[in-house]
Order: structure tokens, then C-alpha cells, then sequence
């Protein structure tokens, strides 16, 4: 702005100017006097004009300030540019979704135009609320509690074991994202590698992020361990991509706004000791600590035993499992690396060592042995479960095993048995021919019953069974049966 003694200055100028060139003109300096008397009331007019138009214009200011902030508080509109396509997401409090440009326009119109005080200032306040829009990145919005708790709830415990370790896996997802630097490799089962790649392609689709396989692996290959980071999932795989497929963008939302709070996955696991131990399973450690590791868990030395190749195969194949860590040796290499590092001898098996564990397994092969049969038939098929628990009942040793385990010791030593996930087929237990006890109960309940109803027949069932104190098969299966047996 000019300054005002300049302007002064310039005015004075001018009417002295003025003056000067008509001094000898009676005529003109009547009208330079009349137009110098008339100057007030034109400048006062004008000056009352201005106000005028300034107290509308920051009236209408104050209204538009005040609509913009009550419409921005209830409608949570969010921005991405993804290769120079403007791309909106809305927020419900709960959840993100994408929301078309169109809609989005519509929507802050329709608010609008039920606004009389806005009326004059409608199109550029639109204007003004799409920039603030495009200003409100998605990745720094701050989900709501009900958001996260919705996230962690369905992920913990079915899918993770602690709500720390889905945040932390939430995170590192948030830090790739973000593109926050790290040397950091992240290894999880080979069993969710489905889901880290279905996980690629949506953050590929949905945001033009690529990479992601790049830093999560499911396969060791020769990668160093201090950068290497163990990340645990458990559950159905597929209950998880689909929780992922339906909630990518409010997932990843998520994953952001921890990456932003905790800083990255590596500040966030400096305050978690519980969680470090097993993330930074192999920081500051060597092939030969692993394997000493192992011998140390399921190997004791021995000066009457041997333990074949085979044998020693599986048990690093158990301790992998129960550690939950990638192999990070070759099983072709494994004798070599086992006798350099332990120092044993190999003969046609392992020298002078011994395995518990094996005592243990082989006391399984002879129960299977002993007490299972092949013979094909559709409802000739057990719950692994059921099997382990007849075991134990039978073995009477405190075995401290799992489903997982039978199922890879069924796997390994039994090729001819045939798994599906927690099921082994094609089989009958001695001690409990399970469909011929369904099918003699259900025809005994035929001959003392009336009526069949599948319902109380099971309840029946159940009865019987807890007085004669033997096996009980799961309803599923009692159904099956039935249905079959009525050919139903």
C-alpha cells in the first residue's frame, strides 16, 4: 500500500496543478471551487459504500467460515492424487470408502443450497471447501477409537496373539506406505503368502503402491539376519483375506496412523521386549547359533544311539515349526552344517545322540500301527484331534504335542494316509469304529423311537455315550451320518 503523506502529497500536487494552469480563468476556477466543495460529499458517499460492501463481504466471511467448519466436522472427506487422478474417500466414523468427485460435489452443493446466508458466496464456497478437501491427505487422517478397536478385534486373537503384535504388523504395513526408509526383512509362514500378496495387489490397485513383496518374504535366501523381522499369524488364511479385501482402505488408514504415532515399527518394538524376542529371533546371531539352538531343545548326546538322517530331518523341521521361523538352511546342506558346527559324526546316521522326541513319535507310529487301519469309505475319516486324544488315552505319558504336530508326523512317516487341513481320511480306529457306533445307535433308536428327529436322536446319542463312558462323535458328523443312512 501506498504511504499516506505520499498520497497527500499527490493530491495537493494535483489541485495546485490544477489551479496553477486556469489562474487567469474566472470561469474555470469557479467550477475547480465548485468541485473542490462538492469532493466531501462524493468521498464521504463512496467511503459509506465501501463500509457498506466491507461489512457484507466479512459477514459473508464469518458465514462461510462458519458453514465450512460445520460442514467439514460432519462430512469426513479425504484425498489422494494417484498418478494425477484425483482420488476422495469419505469416513463414516467407523469405516473409509472411496467416494466419486461427482457425489462429493453434490453433496457439499446440496448443503449449500440449504443455506441462505452462504447464497451470494455458494460456488466459491465450494471451491474454497474442495481445495481444504484435497488439503486433508488420507494417510494423515486419525482414525476414530471405534475404527482401530474394529481392526485390532478382528485380527486379535483370531489371526494374531496379541493385540501388540497385530499394531506392530499394522505398522509395518503403515511404514511401506508411508515410504518410511528401512533395511528391515519380514518373514511370515508360507501359509499366508496368499494373503501378503493379496495384500499387494489391493494397495497396488487401490493406491498405485508397488513393492510390498519386496520387503515381506515366506522364503529365506541367504538374507542377512540382523535385517531379518519374524511376524506370526495364525488362523484361517482365508478368513484374513477376506477381512483385508473388504477393509483395505480402512485398514491401511489404520496402519498410517500408527506408522505416524509410534514413529515406525522399529520405535514401537524399542518398548516391547515381549514382542522383540521373537521379532529379532535372528538379530545378532549365525547359522551355527540357530542350530545349536536346536540341539539344545531336541538333541542330547548319547553313547548307544544313533539318529538317521530322516529322523534328524524332521526334528529340524519340528523345531522351524514350533519356533515359527523360516529354514534358513537347505535341507540338502543340513547333515554337513549339523556335523561341522556340533561336531558329530556321521555314519549312516548321526553318532552318539538322541531325541526324546523321538521316543515320543515312535511311541505314535506304534499306536498307529497297533490300534489304525486303512479302508476307504465316505465316512471312514477322523478330526485329528480325535485321534490324539485316543493316544494319549492309550499312551498315558505326558506328551505335550499338538494338532499340527500329528499332522506333520502323519505327513512325513505315513505317506500313504491321506490329510486334508485337521482331517486325516480313509481310516478306522480299532478302539473306535466311529461310523458303525453312530449307525448302531441310530438303528437301536429307530426300534425303541417313533419318530426320528436328527435334533433329539444326538441328544440321545450323547446320553449313551456319557454312560458307557465311550467317544463321542462331533454333531456334524452324526448328521452326516443320518442324512446318509435315511439317504436323505
Amino acid at each position: 500500500m501506498d504511504d499516506i503523506n505520499e498520497l497527500q502529497n499527490e493530491c495537493y500536487e494535483e489541485i495546485i496543478k490544477v489551479i496553477e494552469d486556469y489562474k487567469d480563468n474566472n470561469d474555470m476556477l469557479l467550477k475547480i471551487r465548485t468541485s473542490v466543495f462538492n469532493i466531501n460529499n462524493i468521498i464521504s458517499n463512496a467511503n459509506l459504500t465501501a463500509q457498506k460492501k466491507e461489512e457484507r463481504t466479512n459477514k459473508l466471511i464469518q458465514n462461510q467460515n462458519i458453514f465450512k467448519d460445520n460442514f467439514m466436522n460432519h462430512n469426513k472427506f479425504f484425498y489422494l492424487n494417484k498418478s494425477n487422478i484425483d482420488t476422495f474417500f469419505i469416513y463414516d466414523g467407523k469405516l473409509f470408502n472411496t467416494i466419486d468427485e461427482d457425489n462429493v460435489h453434490k453433496i457439499i452443493m446440496d448443503n449449500l443450497n440449504d443455506d441462505k446466508n452462504i447464497t451470494p458466496w455458494k460456488f466459491k464456497t465450494k471451491i474454497s471447501i474442495m481445495k481444504d478437501i484435497k488439503d486433508k491427505l488420507l494417510f494423515n487422517a486419525i482414525p476414530e477409537s471405534e475404527t482401530m478397536q474394529y481392526v485390532i478385534n478382528n485380527l486379535y486373537p483370531s489371526v494374531f496373539n496379541s493385540k501388540d503384535e497385530v499394531k506392530y504388523f499394522l505398522i509395518v504395513i503403515g511404514d511401506y506406505v508411508l515410504k518410511k526408509k528401512t533395511n528391515a526383512i519380514y518373514f511370515i509362514s508360507n501359509t499366508y503368502k496368499s494373503l501378503l500378496n493379496d495384500i499387494s495387489d489391493m494397495l497396488i490397485k487401490q493406491y498405485q503402491i508397488y513393492g510390498l513383496n519386496d520387503v515381506f518374504k515366506s522364503k529365506y535366501q541367504e538374507h542377512n539376519f540382523d535385517a531379518m523381522r519374524l511376524i506370526k499369524i495364525k488362523g484361517e488364511s482365508n478368513y484374513i483375506n477376506k477381512f483385508f479385501m473388504e477393509n483395505i482402505i480402512t485398514i491401511s488408514c489404520v496402519c498410517t496412523y500408527y506408522s505416524n504415532k509410534f514413529g515406525s515399527s522399529e520405535l514401537f518394538l524399542k518398548k516391547r521386549r515381549g514382542l522383540q524376542k521373537y521379532v529379532n529371533f535372528f538379530k545378532n546371531k549365525t547359522k551355527n547359533d540357530i542350530i545349536k539352538i536346536f540341539y539344545s531343545k531336541y538333541i542330547s548326546s548319547s553313547d548307544s544311539s544313533n539318529i538317521s538322517l530322516k529322523n534328524m530331518i524332521f526334528l529340524w523341521k519340528m523345531f522351524l515349526h514350533e519356533e515359527n521361523i523360516p529354514c534358513i538352511i537347505y535341507l540338502n546342506t543340513l547333515k554337513q552344517n549339523i556335523c561341522s558346527c556340533l561336531n558329530i559324526q556321521y555314519n549312516d546316521g548321526f553318532v552318539n545322540v538322541k531325541s526324546n522326541v523321538l521316543d515320543e513319535i515312535q511311541k505314535f507310529l506304534q499306536f498307529w500301527n497297533d490300534e489304525i487301519y486303512l479302508q476307504e469309505g465316505e465316512y471312514n475319516y477322523y478330526e485329528l484331534q480325535e485321534v490324539y486324544n485316543i493316544f494319549l488315552d492309550i499312551c498315558d505319558d505326558d506328551i505335550k504335542w499338538n494338532v499340527h504336530i500329528i499332522s506333520k508326523i502323519v505327513n512325513y512317516y505315513l505317506p500313504n494316509s491321506t490329510i486334508k487341513g485337521n482331517v486325516v481320511y480313509n481310516v478306522v480306529l480299532k478302539k473306535w469304529d466311529k461310523r458303525h457306533q453312530v449307525v448302531s445307535f441310530i438303528e437301536k433308536y429307530i426300534e425303541e423311537n417313533d419318530d426320528f428327529i436328527i435334533y433329539d436322536s444326538y441328544e440321545s446319542y450323547v446320553k449313551d455315550c456319557h454312560e458307557k463312558n465311550i467317544y463321542i462323535a462331533h454333531k456334524k458328523y452324526y448328521d452326516n451320518i443320518c442324512l446318509s443312512y435315511f439317504n436323505l
